[in-house]
């Protein structure tokens, strides 16, 4: 009888022991919680203080883990958003252990991958693709709006697409806030690029053609101009795409006012590939500000310039463009035109000079002269003093001085310059170009 029970109990020790876990007796173990971020990977090497050989697992098909070094990996994606309670158990195949720690994976907001300025062209359709990073793109919802507001832009529903046909109201830039929501906390993201809006007349039917580059080196971004200024042009075209003849045509534009004000045609320029070349004033490009433009001092004035291949604008044609202050000066008078009459005269004889005179500054002046003066034919003459008021628009009268010049009875035949110049009430020379 006492061998019977002796057996017995030997018998439920050794059962026991092959169910007996520990539970938190890990060497090494993730802290509880862990918290990462989506894209993130999610890297630990558990420990048991088991002996032998011991395998690990977890509870989840999310995890690569090491079946025999305990090392547990996994990069989540924004469709893992969300907190997992993860039970990693050490087998050594007599004894198990386990122990739990909660896993919080947090979300980021969707970052853009392709916001960069764009350009766009009036009565053209525009289309851009909004890009993130996101891996749930389908789960991503996106929002649009402009500064100033636009018409006609608008979102494909259910994507990122945005399609708009500016307008001549359009032109100039425009600045483009999207938002993306991925529907999880903390899931929006803000983003700004602009669209550069381009006038009809450049490029008829938009960029077209690979391999030709052009850009504006002269003046450069920001300068600063007044009426009457000449914009001596630099502009440098480059050639990767095949032989051809190039022309560049440039334009100053009123963007505030929708209007054309100069525009200019270079020469034809034969640009071998793999090439440039840099059109200037030598090729007749530069563009003349009229001394007797309307505008509005903070008007907004481009420069723009296109290149294209001389009878094939649809097949190469690519623009640029820059931004110029405009304003009227202070003091500004110019000579508008100068007559004489008659223009051919003998020795010894009278001719009459009729010089107009235009205030195309923001101030009025007093006390204006002209001078007149040549000295081999002995002609120095000034005129009274007046008085000029500012300009108010392109249809302010000029102020005429005539003046009598007799030509010594002594003088040789020939073709004499005069010198015409006003003077302001200190007796200096309006400096206007």
């Amino acid at each position: 009888m006492k061998k019977l029970i002796s057996f017995f109990g030997i018998l439920m020790i050794f059962l026991f022991s092959l169910v007996y876990s520990v539970n938190g007796t890990f060497t090494s173990f993730p802290n509880d919680p862990t918290d990462i971020s989506e894209d993130s990977t999610f890297s630990y090497t558990v420990a048991s203080n088991l002996s032998g050989s011991i395998n690990y697992t977890d509870d989840t098909n999310k995890f690569d883990i090491g079946l025999t070094t305990g090392v547990i990996s996994w990069t989540p994606t924004n469709n893992d958003v969300g907190s997992y309670s993860i039970n990693i158990t050490a087998d050594n195949g007599t004894i198990q252990e386990s122990d739990v720690f909660t896993l919080n994976v947090n979300n980021t907001a969707p970052v853009f991958t392709n916001l960069a300025d764009k350009k766009a062209h009036e009565d053209l359709s525009f289309t851009f693709d909004i890009d993130t990073d996101d891996e749930s793109q389908g789960g991503v919802t996106y929002n649009v709006t402009t500064d100033p507001v636009v018409t006609g832009l608008s979102l494909v529903p259910g994507t990122g697409v945005i399609t708009w046909t500016p307008s001549e109201d359009d032109i100039g830039e425009i600045s483009v806030t999207v938002t993306a929501n991925d529907g999880n906390l903390n899931g929006i993201s803000t983003g700004t690029f602009t669209i550069d809006v381009y006038p009809d007349f450049m490029c008829d039917e938009g960029e077209k053609g690979s391999g030709l580059d052009i850009s504006i080196d002269e003046p450069d971004n920001g300068d600063n101009f007044a009426p009457g200024d000449k914009i001596n042009l630099e502009v440098n075209v480059d050639n990767d795409a095949t032989d051809m003849d190039v022309l560049v045509e440039a334009f100053l534009y009123n963007v505030d006012q929708r209007d054309k004000v100069g525009e200019s045609e270079s020469d034809s320029v034969d640009i071998d590939d793999n090439d440039d070349y840099d059109f200037d004033n030598d090729d007749d490009l530069f563009l003349q500000i009229p001394f007797d433009l309307d505008f509005d001092n903070g008007d907004e004035f481009r420069v723009y310039v296109k290149a294209y291949e001389d009878g094939d604008e649809d097949v190469y044609c690519i623009s640029d463009s820059i931004n110029i202050d405009l304003e009227r000066e202070d003091d500004a008078v110019i000579v508008e035109k100068t007559k004489l009459t008659p223009s051919a005269v003998n020795p010894g004889e009278t001719t009459e000079l009729v010089v107009d005179i235009l205030n195309i500054g923001d101030k009025d002046q007093d006390d204006v002269t002209v001078t007149v003066v040549r000295s081999d034919l002995k002609i120095d003459q000034i005129s009274t003093r007046f008085d000029l008021d500012k300009f108010e628009d392109s249809d302010n009268d000029a102020t005429k001085r005539r003046f009598t010049l007799n030509i010594p009875s002594t003088a040789k035949p020939g073709a004499y310059p005069l010198e015409v110049s006003i003077l302001d009430e200190d007796g200096d020379v309006y400096d206007v170009n």
